[in-house]
């Protein structure tokens, strides 16, 4: 490889290596027959690329492939790094969460949910977040880590592969503020898409109208609490306002799992 630093991957010890750790575990190639690595993004992460030459020292071209911008270095002792963290060969259904220090999973999952993740605003309304992967142990890792962080999330199996949701809009947000809030490296459309949508959440909520104080009971009819309106009950609990509202309005008999009463 070309003016490198091979040891780059030797031992990941700040954030940088995390993150572009995480990165190649969901974008990143790494050749079986020789000791080529590739990582490939689209045209408007160029800069991430730069970076990740950068920081392994790498003198070769950025070189376009299909609308993807990136770079190949070859180095045994970068590929033989990355297969001891897990980054192996035809790695999509064999994937397992690297052994890293208790401060580098978070910057870790950053480089791969920015690879292999992403974030959806429904009707300007509901904000979901995916991670994609073929590796049913990889992904309930990250479910198991994520769970830590009182981030609660499901994993759904399709034909050939698995992908873990993260639904409700505090849920979502308090993921998204975890992986991105005080991080340094990051792909920018991504990180501004999770700006504008949380811009949209806020606002929406500072127009909702209906004051009116509620009450919350369990299925038997017992007093849980009671809360100014079904805003702020919806802020608590992370349940729609409009379906505690209709609960009240005798719509629907339930909303999250409780009975809701005008006070």
């Amino acid at each position: 490889m070309k003016h490198k630093n091979h040891n780059y991957f030797n031992q990941i010890d700040n954030e940088s290596k995390a993150y572009f750790l995480g990165l190649l575990f969901a974008d990143g190639y790494v050749s079986r027959k020789t000791n080529q690595i590739q990582l490939f993004l689209l045209k408007e992460d160029l800069e991430i690329i730069k970076e990740f030459k950068k920081q392994i020292k790498y003198s070769g071209k950025i070189t376009l492939r299909k609308n993807l911008y990136g770079i190949s270095p070859s180095s045994p002792i970068i590929k033989n790094d990355l297969i001891n963290l897990g980054c192996v060969p035809n790695k999509s259904k064999i994937i397992k969460f690297p052994k890293l220090e208790k401060n580098f999973h978070i910057p870790f999952i950053r480089g791969y949910f920015d690879g292999d993740g992403t974030l959806s605003l429904y009707k300007n309304k509901d904000l979901k977040c995916n991670f994609t992967c073929a590796s049913i142990e990889f992904i309930e890792e990250i479910k198991n880590l994520l769970l830590k962080y009182n981030i609660q999330s499901s994993i759904c199996s399709y034909t050939t592969y698995y992908r873990l949701f993260i639904s409700g809009n505090n849920n979502s947000l308090n993921f998204l503020n975890l992986i991105y809030n005080n991080s340094n490296l990051f792909l920018a459309r991504k990180k501004e898409k999770y700006f504008r949508c949380k811009n949209i959440i806020e606002n929406n909520i500072k127009r909702k109208p209906h004051r009116r104080k509620i009450i919350q009971f369990n299925k038997e009819n017992i007093f849980i609490k009671e809360y100014n309106s079904a805003v702020e009950a919806e802020r608590c609990l992370d349940i729609r306002y409009q379906n505690i509202r209709s609960c009240c309005e005798g719509k629907q008999k339930t909303a999250g799992g409780y009975v809701w009463k005008w006070k």
